[in-house]
C-alpha cells in the first residue's frame, strides 16, 4: 500500500492511518481534516492510482 488509509468511524469521526487496522496518524471531526492530513502524507513521486 502506498500512502495513508482513511476510514469513517461509527461515532462520526474520521481516521487516518498507515494500515487498515489502526488510526495511528489521527482521528478527526470532519472528513476535510482527515483528507488534508492524508494529502500531506502522500509521496511526492506518486503516479496514477488505480483500484486493485
Amino acid at each position: 500500500m502506498v500512502g495513508p488509509c482513511l476510514t469513517a468511524n461509527s461515532d462520526g469521526t474520521y481516521g487516518v492511518s498507515r494500515s487498515l487496522t489502526s488510526q495511528d496518524l489521527g482521528r478527526f471531526a470532519t472528513p476535510g481534516e482527515a483528507v488534508a492530513l492524508a494529502m500531506r502524507r502522500l509521496p511526492a513521486d506518486l503516479g496514477p492510482v488505480m483500484l486493485g
